[in-house]
């Protein structure tokens, strides 16, 4: 990565659920990731793929370890300060889209850009600008739930650019897709990474995967070879 800048390093990340009973999900992460990568992240249901997406993501905080995005210690936040950090620097693809239902499509791309000193007239432009990114401006004014599904992950995406945040983290982006649609998606992705995006792709998914720079393999809390991850490729 001598090309590249470091965006994220973990050193050292432990999480251990529960207090009397206590799961160890995640073993002691070294981790770095650098500016524009391109990362698939795989492992079996358990293996700590989900806790790893959302210590990166600081919806959780590792019980040890460092996390350092970019010159910000993020094991170091709580509180309002993680959730400005989340903010500023992550958007998140869910595999079930994540996206407020009772509202359209325009104000669900808006809702990242509500947080900045925007005019209404720089909004929209934005708006439209990564509707027609990802081919959905004609469905700017409809209802979420009217959409399929295909249509819902463009605009999850759509409002994903929006923040313009460095890091994309999607987790099973395609899970929820027919195989057509989930292709069009991963193509999407691609697209992002070669204009420049960070993206970390949580899948169990091969092929998914394969678009991927670069496969990392957890198993049991570990980072570990691909031979040693005894994963069954689809």
């Amino acid at each position: 990565m001598a090309d590249k800048d470091v965006l994220i390093q973990l050193n050292g990340i432990r999480k251990v659920y529960g207090d009397e009973a206590k799961t160890e999900a995640l073993k002691g992460i070294n981790l770095e990731i650098a500016e524009g990568d391109y990362i698939a992240l795989r492992g079996r249901s358990g293996s700590g793929k989900s806790t790893l997406l959302n210590i990166i993501g600081g919806m959780d905080k590792p019980t040890e370890g460092e996390y350092i995005f970019r010159d910000i210690r993020v094991d170091r936040l709580s509180g309002k300060g993680l959730d400005e950090f989340r903010r500023a620097n992550i958007s998140f693809v869910f595999q079930q889209f994540a996206l407020m239902m009772q509202y359209t499509v325009e104000e669900n791309v808006e809702l990242p850009l509500l947080f900045k000193k925007l005019s209404k007239k720089e909004r929209q432009a934005i708006i439209n600008e990564k509707l027609k990114k990802m081919g959905i401006l004609r469905l700017k004014y409809k209802q979420v739930t009217k959409l399929s599904g295909g249509e819902q992950q463009r605009c999850a995406i759509a409002r994903a650019l929006a923040a313009d945040s460095p890091l994309i983290l999607a987790d099973e982006p395609t899970g929820a897709l027919d195989v057509t649609t989930g292709e069009e998606i991963m193509t999407v992705l691609d697209n992002l990474h070669k204009e420049g995006k960070t993206i970390l792709l949580v899948t169990h998914d091969a092929k998914v995967a394969a678009h991927a720079e670069r496969q990392l393999f957890l198993k049991d809390g570990r980072l570990v070879s691909e031979e040693e991850s005894e994963l069954m490729q689809n």
